[in-house]
């Protein structure tokens, strides 16, 4: 019976299937549709595969590579990674456009603000009204109105610039050197674009494992590098051959800047190498190997520790111990860089990640762990590295000159902050923004401030440094979250990098400025990435409390279910929550509306890096530069290039570098050709090369304008120039005057145009103020000033001279020897052509006759280059009464300076508003002027009211003996001299003056 039955149905079926053609035949359609459905999103899924795979390694290999590129730090080497970046947006963009991947809310918190700070930047290169400039930004109103002369800018429309109307008007940006913050934009566009495609590859664990195996080898070789120089100071071959000095390093390491931006580097490679340790270490419990960690043992504290060792020891494998000692060779290579701010860095990265660790043990709070740590490691970390406990490694704070530069260079990052505040200088313009308000630190130009949180003030005000450190918290909030998760091995591992990179970094830049560095914050943005893009594929972690069993949850589930409406009908009910459907079309969308809108930027950034790359492809060479031999067929090919080069800077360039280049190469240019030209008059060829220079052709023409002055009939030398080599000179002071207007505390613009103020008689004018603003933007270093001091004798002459002098001294006033030399020297020169014009014509006349009649200089005419030189000397000191009694009291001043001298200080001294705070000062410098003027009895009282006020200082003391001893008080000298050896016992000089007065003493006799 069963089987009649079977052999019933089967035929039924048969039967019911012949009965129903149409219907089979379109099953079989449908069918074939939805194979052929399939097979086209199969082969969708697996281009989707590899397309990632290509952007993965591209990405993995981009930071590491510009690492070794300088850092990726030139115009350059930006502009092939935004190239690569787009390459990757162009090829994932469909692939995210049709995918149908959840995004939350929290992926898109960092791209927003970084967006908000990339509108905030841009907006601060757009001109806006003066006043409004002088409210929102008052350091930026001073340097576009006050540090252009005026002068500059009427010479601006005479020669027809081409936006010089717009660039003289009174709008101005906020950003005192634009195209510097159009690069921080780039530097920007790039780091928010890595950060987007990093969530997007980051849902593949071999991306994660690639990337920190890969920058773990990078930092290991370079660490390798690193030591081998610091063993082998005198050079060794290998590291030699990759450790070049760059951009005239005083400390270079690799490719780097400076050994702090390569110690951040390290770190950066270090949390990865940390993190390649974790996933491989966490990859044995996806092996089923039980027994590896202490959590599975039985016993005693000890018998566990051996035990977990143990297993550890057994399961250990060859990834694991290379990992390890890559780790060890990176904080090898740190040590080794002699980076102190590195070095704590990982010092603080570290004892976080150890005190993480307990404290999980302990149950303690994550923020709380986190803070308390990192205040401990900080706190010893100083005391260790910079402190006086620091004697083997290093140096001490106190015995550290450019530890206290620094601190000196902060004092006056403060200050130019708080005359920048709202709204900051404009991001990347700290190198000149700090340069007006600089008072201390090293001679040396300072481009960053040595600490990244100050730089940020200065530069973005009240608004740059908030917006970072929500990102900060968001970031850390993010890490909290991941530890909640399933601990799969790519999440602990970017969890431990993404906890270590924060610390170490976050810590050592307050001594540096790796962050700006492309290699280094690639890296950060990377793993940034990929914590939101783990953060977003995962399920959060079940509490273990509670927990049930899966005939439990499934039971649950199904009553859940139960209660649901029927599926078509979900969405009608508005009861119902529905989060995934009303949510993420709109979510989705955003997320690519964020990346266009970072493609878009990094467009922009393509372009102004492409622009900017042309300042590393100059057609020209070292030899070129200096002048050297050159055949005919090289001369042609560099007139050639440099033409072809200059073509591309139009005036309308926002760079003013480019344009100063432009200058240079065309004043090479014409230098070549008219040294030809000497050359074929006889000239030697070194000889006309260096009396081509601008500096050697200013001084010729001026030189011959002063001698016609004198009635002498000479042309200048730049009327005797052919016309056609007179355009090279105007084009170039052209640059200059556009570079000037596009940065306005440019050194190198004022420069240029100083050098090139004989091109026409209105550049001339323009020269002092010029002259005296660049001494007081190089205040702290010497060489420019007594450069400028050299220019100015040429012209405008003494009157400058003195305005500079003034300067100096009132700016450092222990550089009076030096300063009142010159001046005694130039005054000496001065009296000698004095002297010597008195035979010279002042007009030569020729009579019909043919007869000279010439007559010589007349005595008011002598009398008043004599009070030129009398005011030369007087403004060449501050009204300081201390500075013009020194200069009053040198034997080598002249009678009648010396007489002005202390005049001028005896009306400082009598002014109640211009005389000393110190009333103790103040009569110490009266009983000097009284001395000089022979009132030793006036200032006998004086000296001994100053020292009855301040008896400690005994310089002064001597100064009353010195009194006494011209009044013949030898007993008394003698008292006061005594006094002054018991506060400085060593003192030769007292010793000797102490010996004079007791043989004179001796000498006089008793009464």
């Amino acid at each position: 019976m069963p089987e009649n039955r079977r052999r019933k149905t089967r035929t039924k079926v048969r039967i019911r299937k012949k009965a129903d053609p149409t219907k089979r035949n379109q099953l079989a359609a449908n069918g074939q549709q939805i194979l052929t459905d399939l097979s086209q999103k199969s082969a969708w899924a697996e281009l989707q595969k590899v397309f990632f795979a290509v952007c993965s390694i591209a990405l993995t290999v981009l930071p590491n590579a510009v690492a070794w590129e300088r850092g990726g730090v030139s115009a350059r080497s930006q502009h092939y990674i935004s190239m690569t970046l787009l390459l990757m947006i162009c090829i994932l963009l469909p692939f995210m456009v049709s995918s149908a991947r959840v995004v939350r809310e929290r992926t898109l918190w960092i791209p927003l603000v970084l967006a908000g700070i990339w509108i905030t930047t841009f907006l601060q290169t757009i001109q806006i009204p003066g006043g409004l400039l002088a409210f929102i930004a008052p350091g930026s109103n001073a340097a576009y109105f006050d540090w252009i002369p005026e002068g500059i800018r009427a010479e601006s429309f005479k020669v027809n610039l081409p936006n010089a109307e717009s660039l003289a008007s009174t709008w101005a940006p906020i950003s005192i050197a634009p195209w510097l913050t159009t690069q921080a934009l780039t530097a920007l566009s790039l780091f928010s674009v890595t950060l987007v495609l990093s969530i997007t590859l980051s849902k593949s664990r071999y991306f994660i494992a690639l990337f920190l195996s890969m920058t773990c080898l990078s930092g290991a070789v370079m660490a390798l590098f690193a030591t081998l120089k610091a063993f082998y100071p005198n050079g060794s071959p290998l590291a030699d051959s990759m450790f070049e000095a760059t951009l005239n390093a005083k400390n270079p390491f690799g490719s780097f800047i400076n050994a702090n931006n390569a110690a951040g580097y390290l770190n950066a490679a270090l949390a990865c190498g940390i993190g390649w340790l974790i996933f491989l270490s966490t990859k044995h419990r996806e092996l089923n190997r039980p027994g590896i960690y202490l959590s599975e043992q039985i016993g005693s504290w000890g018998e566990r520790y051996l035990q977990a060792l143990a297993a550890r020891i057994r399961h250990l494998q060859g990834s694991t111990i290379a990992a390890s000692l890559l780790c060890l060779l990176i904080v090898i290579g740190i040590v080794a860089s002699g980076s102190r701010g590195g070095l704590l860095g990982t010092t603080c990265g570290f004892t976080v990640l150890f005190a993480n660790f307990w404290g999980r043990k302990l149950r303690l709070k994550r923020s709380t762990t986190v803070i308390t740590s990192t205040a401990i490691a900080v706190t010893v970390g100083l005391l260790v590295i910079l402190g006086p406990f620091n004697r083997d490694f290093g140096r001490a704070l106190a015995d550290d000159p450019t530890a206290g530069s620094r601190i000196a260079h902060w004092r006056d990052a403060t200050v130019t902050a708080w005359n920048h505040l709202p709204l900051g200088s404009g991001i990347g313009t700290y190198r000149y923004a700090y340069l007006p308000y600089q008072q201390h630190g090293d001679i040396e130009w300072f481009l960053n401030a040595d600490n990244i949180y100050l730089e940020w003030i200065v530069e973005g005000g009240i608004w740059l440094l908030p917006s970072l450190a929500v990102i900060c918290f968001i970031f850390a909030t993010f890490l909290q979250k991941l530890e909640r998760l399933n601990p799969k091995p790519q999440t602990n591992a970017i969890l431990v990098s993404g906890w270590f990179l924060m610390i170490s970094l976050g810590v050592s830049q307050a001594f540096d400025f790796a962050l700006l560095i492309p290699a280094n914050f690639i890296i950060v943005a990377v793993i940034a990435g990929s914590v939101i893009g783990c953060l977003d594929q995962k399920k959060r972690q079940r509490s273990s409390r509670g927990a049930q069993t899966n005939s439990g949850r499934v039971a649950e589930n199904q009553t859940r279910l139960s209660k649901l409406p029927p599926r078509n009908e979900r969405t009608k009910d508005p009861s119902v929550s529905n989060r995934k459907h009303r949510n993420e079309p709109p979510l989705q969308l955003a997320s690519i509306v964020l990346l266009v809108f970072f493609a878009i930027t990094l467009l922009i950034a393509q372009s102004q890096a492409k622009a900017a790359s042309l300042s590393d492809n100059v057609p020209q060479s070292d030899a070129f530069t200096a002048g050297e031999r050159f055949d005919e067929y090289t001369l042609d090919y560099l007139a050639r290039a440099t033409e072809q080069w200059v073509s591309q800077i139009p005036y309308s360039s926002t760079n003013p570098g480019l344009h100063l280049k432009a200058a240079n190469l065309k004043l090479t240019q014409e230098r070549y050709y008219l040294t030809n030209e000497l050359q074929k008059l006889g000239v030697n060829y070194q000889t006309a090369w260096r009396s081509l220079q601008p500096q050697s052709l200013r001084r010729l023409h001026f030189k011959s304008l002063q001698k016609s002055s004198l009635g002498m009939p000479v042309r200048s030398l730049y009327e005797t120039i052919p016309e056609s080599s007179r355009e090279p000179f105007v084009s170039a002071r052209k640059h200059a005057l556009e570079a000037l207007l596009r940065c306005p505390l440019s050194l190198d613009a004022r420069v240029a145009l100083i050098e090139l103020d004989f091109v026409s008689p209105e550049a001339a004018s323009t020269s002092h103020d010029l002259m005296v603003q660049l001494a007081m933007l190089q205040r702290s270093n010497p060489k420019p000033i007594a450069w400028v001091r050299q220019l100015a004798k040429v012209h405008p002459g003494q009157k400058t001279i003195a305005a500079i002098n003034r300067f100096a001294l009132d700016q450092q006033p222990t550089s009076f020897p030096e300063i009142w030399t010159n001046v005694l020297q130039e005054v000496e020169l001065k009296t000698k052509r004095r002297n010597a014009e008195r035979l010279l014509p002042t007009t030569a006349e020729i009579d019909a006759t043919g007869v000279n009649t010439t007559k010589p200089n007349s005595p008011e005419e002598r009398s008043s280059l004599a009070k030129e030189t009398l005011d030369f000397a007087i403004n060449s000191i501050p009204e300081n009464p201390t500075l013009l009694i020194n200069a009053a009291e040198d034997v080598r001043t002249p009678v009648e300076i010396k007489t002005a001298l202390l005049a001028k200080a005896n009306e400082l001294l009598s002014d109640p508003t211009k005389s000393i705070t110190q009333d103790e000062q103040t009569d110490f410098e009266k009983g000097r002027l009284l001395q000089l003027q022979g009132s030793l009895t006036a200032a006998t009282k004086h000296y001994e009211t100053a020292i009855k006020a301040d008896p400690g200082k005994h310089a002064w003391r001597f100064r009353l003996v010195q009194v006494l001893e011209q009044q013949q008080e030898y007993e008394f000298a003698e008292e006061h001299l005594k006094r002054c050896l018991l506060q400085s016992p060593g003192n030769e000089k007292y010793r000797k003056k102490l010996r004079a007065l007791q043989t004179k003493t001796n000498t006089r006799g008793p009464g």
